[in-house]
């Protein structure tokens, strides 16, 4: 009697790597079969069967690796979450922020390789709505200024890279305002006009800023960093510091440990929208619960 060959899913965004992506996967496909999987590589043309296919596939293979950028990690961690699929993650993106973090390569070749080794179970931040809708959050969900960012280094063409959101940073501090925060930390409310609000699974976000240096997914805490209202001239002088976490050091900055929140973020009397991984969501989330062992991911650390 033969024995199943074990099945690894191979799902690329063609759009990512400026279009050698599909190589890669390809690539990746041969790799899996040197090593004795049965494959399945699929190349969505939209981000809808994207989730659908990964999804599907997550119940059905021993592996799921995707190909893309933080939008395709944070498709690949939600179709994973609390199933038996390992994970795997070759970044061929933009930011790759969730590969910095987790120390996955952005060689092709050595993610390759990575992404049928060792595997840690990793946590993941539960985040839901009023209505009890759900997502699971890889890396960061973030609101205020960040956001704002996001939105418009999306619309850009260039630069190429993570240079593209310190750009749109300081594009957008032009017209720095403050957001309305009303937040309550494992029971304990407060209240404050803030810049940003970052709730942190992993210590990275656009494009290789450390917003959250102490943040750590194999722990049972979330990390929560607030920055506070301040002007233009000192955002500008803090901005730098993102990149090696020492904004954490300065008197705007709060960080907290913590298991779970609840938060509101208003600006002119509107609830605002938090984003997670880099994703606009389809409805505006204000729970956040630090969840341990939510996906099986291939990785170093």
């Amino acid at each position: 009697m033969e024995i199943p060959k074990p099945l690894a899913a191979i799902i690329v965004n063609p759009a990512s790597g400026r279009g050698h992506a599909e190589a890669v996967g390809v690539a990746i496909e041969d790799y899996a079969l040197s090593l004795g999987y049965s494959t399945v590589l699929r190349i969505p043309t939209s981000k809808e069967e994207a989730l659908l296919e990964t999804r599907r596939l997550a119940r059905e293979s021993d592996r799921i690796v995707v190909v893309g950028g933080d939008g395709m990690a944070h498709l690949g961690f939600n179709a994973c979450a609390q199933q038996e699929a390992v994970l795997g993650v070759v970044p061929t993106g933009t930011g790759n922020d969730f590969a910095r973090a987790l120390g996955i390569p952005t060689d092709p070749v050595a993610a390759t390789k990575l992404a049928f080794g060792s595997v840690r179970n990793i946590g993941a931040i539960k985040a839901s709505d009023a209505f009890s809708n759900s997502v699971w959050v890889a890396t960061v969900a973030t609101g205020g200024f960040s956001v704002a960012v996001n939105n418009r280094a999306s619309k850009m063409s260039r630069p190429k890279g993570p240079s593209k959101y310190t750009l749109a940073s300081i594009q957008e501090s032009v017209k720095l305002g403050t957001w309305n925060v009303d937040y309550s930390i494992d029971g304990e409310r407060q209240k404050k006009d803030v810049l940003m609000i970052a709730v942190a699974n992993t210590s990275i976000f656009g494009g290789g800023m450390k917003i959250a240096p102490d943040a750590d997914p194999f722990s049972d805490k979330l990390s929560l960093v607030v920055i506070g209202k301040t002007n233009r001239r000192t955002f500008l002088r803090l901005l730098p510091k993102v990149f090696t976490g020492n904004h954490v050091d300065h008197p705007a900055v709060t960080t907290i440990r913590a298991t779970s929140l609840e938060l509101e973020l208003y600006r002119s009397e509107a609830l605002q929208e938090v984003q997670a991984d880099g994703e606009k969501l389809d409805t505006i989330m204000t729970k956040f619960e630090l969840v341990p062992n939510v996906v099986k991911l291939a990785c170093n650390n």
